[in-house]
């Protein structure tokens, strides 16, 4: 994953870089990982957990996160909304030198949402650069 990582950085020729597309994991170890059934039931049992029903087919919606170089104090820190019940956060690379930052996440503070409506009326209001620059 690590040499993913730094192949699509340097591929790209920029210092921040964000994929999104399933196709751009295509054989890799990230769509290895999205594919392990040990992986898969994690999230059905944690969905179990937290609705009291039981578990959809598990999908996951994987997104790659590369910032390096001098400008990504700019992006470190920022507020994150997720939409979705339940997110995964896989550490890929840490800095060992330098500016470190540490991975701060506040505990939920908003009930589940029953309507895909609701969740995205919410996004809409509070994923606002207005909004994040208060926390």
């Amino acid at each position: 994953m690590q040499e993913f990582a730094s192949s699509v950085i340097e591929h790209s020729g920029q210092t921040s870089i964000s994929l999104r597309r399933s196709k751009q994991f295509s054989g890799t170890k990230f769509e290895e990982q999205a594919n392990s059934q040990s992986f898969r039931d994690i999230f059905s049992k944690l969905y179990e957990f937290a609705t009291g029903n039981p578990s959809p087919e598990v999908t996951f919606y994987q997104v790659l996160r590369c910032l390096t170089g001098k400008h990504i104090a700019k992006e470190s820190l920022v507020f994150h909304y997720d939409s979705f019940l339940i997110t995964a956060l896989l550490p890929i690379m840490i800095p060992t030198k330098g500016k470190r930052c540490d991975f701060l996440m506040f505990p939920n503070t908003r009930r589940i949402r029953s309507a895909y409506l609701t969740n995205l009326v919410d996004k809409m209001l509070v994923d606002k650069k207005i909004y994040r620059s208060r926390y």
